[in-house]
């Protein structure tokens, strides 16, 4: 199953970030995306703390996972700034409040006390 995953994520990386590396195959990308994974299990593994934000972490995630794809410096600064603009806490908040109704609803359980009113 994860090969299977890779090989589609690959797929996906190759037509994006393909037109900057035009010498690489699909193959080339299917590699390159064990990098970009452990990078992302890296910074996913390490909590937040009052110094390394969540924003920050993100900003390095996406600045090291693009250079990785020798997207152009103006492309990626653009990426950055609309990343800035954004309210990552909420996003966050809203994703992982989803995730808790799903689970609640496939295996029976209350989120009662669990999750904050608002």
């Amino acid at each position: 199953m994860l090969d299977y995953i890779q090989r589609a994520t690959a797929k996906e990386l190759y037509r994006i970030f393909g037109p900057y590396q035009p010498e690489l195959m699909e193959q080339d990308f299917y590699e390159l995306e064990f990098g970009s994974a452990g990078l992302m299990r890296g910074y996913m593994a390490n909590p937040c703390t009052e110094d390394f934000t969540l924003e920050r972490k993100l900003n390095k995630f996406v600045t090291l996972a693009l250079r990785g794809y020798k997207v152009p410096e103006d492309e990626l600064q653009k990426v950055l700034m609309f990343l800035a603009g954004l309210d990552m806490r909420s996003i966050a908040q809203s994703v992982m409040e989803e995730l808790f109704r799903r689970l609640a609803m496939h295996y029976d359980f209350s989120l009662d006390g669990l999750l904050p009113q608002g």
